[in-house]
């Protein structure tokens, strides 16, 4: 029977302790890291509503200067700050359950504060028994014991406490009506210490959004059941009486389990989320990959062709030569043609279907540069360019002479990448873009200011770039043995930095 399984799951057969590490009191809303005490607390529980704060530091002297003082020195010390660590720390790269964090000192003194209240609490029970109902002082001190002591056990383990407080609130009634005094108002109306009734409440939500569902229905029957019903064939409370303590109890352990269920919903949609994520990172690097290797494949094959067509002529080029030349030649054609063919079939199966076939423009490269800065500017972006002067380049060069094809194309990519980065993420900044070569390296320098407060048309990249931002720039770097830096600056922009080889790693 599914009721019997969770009344006997509560009792004794599931484990006690809480699922995934003490509560470390870090539930519910946070305040600022940094902020006043009165404003933090006030600030939390408004949740950033400034009416609500301005009612709440209103509301809270009213209650009373020493009552109120302690409530917010209780709620400052049980309430996190936005700067504490969850908690229940995830690490998406392990499989192992990760570790609780440490306790804070904030939570340290919490709970220094919880075992007073457990000692009040019990203090509280015994004095009622024994004054009120006239129990023994030996079986007050013990029922005061059971009832209050466990409450310092919540944090870690609320369903120890709830066992232990459920049976202490059964040998009170019991002890109540079998030796207290019984039978003439008010004692059948309140046959339950007063302070173990209040902190009961506070139990049964902790279990309830601690635990499965079944575990708080079985926790429910048998509170309802044996502490609150019972007191009227017991010790002959009102039918009444103990009609709404039962459903006050029910409706807390609803409350919690609707949290629980919330919380775990907000768990699985963030790791929902992370995953998406990270498959998205997975996606858009097999993409770049796949967009590197077609344009590799364009500046590849032009000088496979050439080999090819040199190897073809040179027979004819030089008259006379011996038949063992002009074989190695005819096999160093009959070679790099295979090559091409093989180049080009791998690079199809990459090729997406709308683009037809191969590229029949030439790639890219840094001498294109100012031309991307022009469009840049034509489409009102403020961009300026800091490259070698033109008598030190060669014909058609930005500073970059001799360098290898795939190195000038990567490097024409990532300033294209930046200045769309730029104008899609910093509409209205300053943009500067600088190129260095020096005989170990090639350097892009790509920075952007803060965003215009007053930019029209923000989010949108002013030149197309066809990349996966950041995810394509450091593929290219990876791919030919460089190194990039990627970041905000001090001044609240970005910026890139990326040095390359003068020359293609070998494989």
């Amino acid at each position: 029977v599914p009721l019997l399984e969770a009344v006997l799951d509560a009792l004794w057969r599931w484990p006690a302790r809480r699922p995934g590490g003490p509560l470390r009191l870090l539930g519910g809303p946070r305040r600022p890291a940094r902020g006043r005490v009165v404003a933090g607390v006030c600030g939390a529980l408004a949740r950033g509503s400034q009416p609500v704060t301005l009612t709440l530091r209103v509301v809270f002297p009213l209650v009373g200067l020493p009552l109120g003082l302690v409530a917010y020195l209780l709620l400052w010390l049980v309430l996190p700050a936005e700067d504490d660590p969850p908690a229940e720390p995830e690490d998406a790269d392990s499989e192992a359950p990760p570790a609780a964090p440490l306790p804070l000192p904030r939570e340290l003194t919490a709970w220094a504060l919880l075992l007073g209240v457990s000692a009040g609490l019990a203090s509280l029970t015994a004095v009622q028994l024994a004054q009120f109902h006239q129990v023994p002082a030996l079986a007050a001190v013990v029922l005061g014991f059971a009832l209050g002591l466990p409450f310092a056990l919540l944090p870690t383990a609320p369903l120890l406490t709830w066992r232990v407080m459920a049976a202490g609130l059964f040998a009170t009634l019991l002890a109540v009506g079998a030796v207290g005094t019984v039978g003439a108002p008010p004692q059948n109306l309140w046959p339950w210490p007063v302070a173990a009734l209040l902190a009961l409440p506070v139990v049964l939500y902790a279990v309830a959004v601690s635990y499965p569902g079944w575990i708080s229905a079985g926790v429910g029957i048998l509170t309802v059941a044996f502490d609150v019903l019972a007191a009227y064939p017991l010790t002959g409370t009102h039918p009444a009486q103990t009609g709404w303590i039962a459903a006050v109890a029910a409706a807390v352990l609803l409350l919690g389990y609707n949290v629980r269920g919330r919380r775990t919903a907000q768990r699985r949609l963030a790791e929902e989320s992370r995953l998406r994520r990270r498959d998205r990172a997975r996606q858009a690097v097999l993409e770049e990959r796949s967009r590197i290797a077609r344009e590799l494949h364009d500046v590849v094959s032009h000088h496979m062709s050439m080999i090819a067509i040199q190897a073809d002529a040179a027979p004819y080029k030089f008259a006379g030569l011996e038949p063992g030349p002009t074989e190695t030649f005819h096999a160093i054609r009959d070679a790099a043609r295979d090559a091409l063919a093989e180049m080009r079939r791998v690079v199809g199966l990459l090729r997406e279907e709308d683009e037809g076939g191969p590229e029949r423009a030439p790639q890219p490269g840094l001498a294109l540069v100012p031309e991307l800065v022009a469009q840049a500017r034509q489409a009102g972006m403020d961009i300026a360019l800091d490259a070698p002067p033109p008598e030190e380049a060669p014909p058609g060069g930005t500073g970059a002479p001799g360098l290898p094809d795939a190195v000038d194309l990567s490097a024409y990519r990532i300033v294209q990448e930046s200045i769309s980065n730029a104008g899609r993420h910093a509409p209205g900044a300053a943009v500067s873009v600088a190129l260095r070569r020096t005989p170990s390296q090639v350097t892009v320098r790509v920075v952007n200011g803060p965003p215009a407060p007053a930019a029209a048309g923000g989010g949108r990249g002013a030149v197309d770039s066809g990349g996966h931002g950041l995810v394509g720039m450091r593929e290219r770097v990876a791919m030919l043995g460089g190194r990039l830096r990627a970041g905000p600056t001090a001044e609240g922009g970005f910026e890139v930095v990326a040095e390359l080889p003068p020359a293609a790693p070998p494989d």
